[in-house]
């Protein structure tokens, strides 16, 4: 279901992942502490060509 919508990776947040540098990444995640700094090690580390961030509730 997900590759017919063009998701064609899916992996958990905290995983070690190898840089996919030309291609879009989308994360769906809680707006953790821990969390956004993964992201943000994600974007410093160059990983991904765009970011997409959703959280699943609010930030507070």
């Amino acid at each position: 279901e997900l590759r017919e919508l063009g998701v064609t990776l899916h992996v958990q947040l905290h995983s070690d992942r190898d840089s996919i540098p030309d291609v879009p990444a989308i994360y769906f995640c809680a707006p953790t502490d821990e969390n956004l700094g993964r992201i943000c090690q994600d974007f410093q580390n160059g990983l991904y060509d765009v970011y997409h961030v959703n959280f699943i509730s609010p930030i507070s």
